[in-house]
């Protein structure tokens, strides 16, 4: 497999904050299990430096909230 240079893991879709610049989405809200998390942080270690846990969600929220 190849090496990305940063890879982004969305590990929850919540977010408390209402930024301008950030579209709102019809997606129900959900945060990832902790057990995925673990099996793609596994898979995905050795082919990136850089891992983002953020897409769409607020991150921080997602580890108050679980």
């Amino acid at each position: 497999m190849k090496k990305f240079k940063k890879f982004y893991i969305e590990i929850t879709n919540v977010c408390n904050l209402y930024c301008d610049f950030c579209p709102r989405t019809q997606r129900s809200p959900e945060f990832m299990k902790m057990e995925t998390f673990s099996k793609i942080l596994d898979q995905i270690k050795m082919h990136t430096d850089y891992i983002y846990f953020h897409v769409k969600g607020e991150p921080f929220f997602a580890s108050r909230n679980r």
